[in-house]
Formats: structure tokens, C-alpha cells, sequence
């Protein structure tokens, strides 16, 4: 199976173009529930490199 063919990843395609051209973008429901099923339930953390973990120190310590 060619994954490009798969619907999430179309979507995914999709919104990188938009994101490319500066453009709005709307969904139709299948893509937004394709894009649910696979990220909805992922969780963001941050991760920053030594030097900006330092930076934010600094600019706390400031404060």
C-alpha cells in the first residue's frame, strides 16, 4: 500500500501546502476525522536545548 493514498496523510499534504502559501484551508469531515484519529490524542511537550533552557533562566531571573 502507498501510504501517500492514505486520507491522513493527503490531509497532512493539504495543510502544508496552505501552510506553504500563506492560504486559508477548510476541512471536509472525513479529513478532519482522519486528522483526529491519528493525532487527537497525541500531547505536546516542549523540549528546549541547554541554551535555551539558560536563556529562559536569565530572562526570569530578570523579572
Amino acid at each position: 500500500m502507498n501510504s501517500s493514498n492514505l486520507l491522513v496523510n493527503q490531509t497532512l499534504d493539504k495543510i502544508n501546502e496552505a501552510a506553504k502559501n500563506n492560504t486559508a484551508l477548510t476541512l471536509n469531515e472525513s479529513e478532519v476525522k482522519a486528522i483526529s484519529e491519528e493525532f487527537g490524542d497525541m500531547v505536546v511537550i516542549p523540549v528546549l536545548s541547554m541554551e535555551q533552557l539558560h536563556e529562559e533562566f536569565l530572562k526570569r531571573k530578570e523579572k
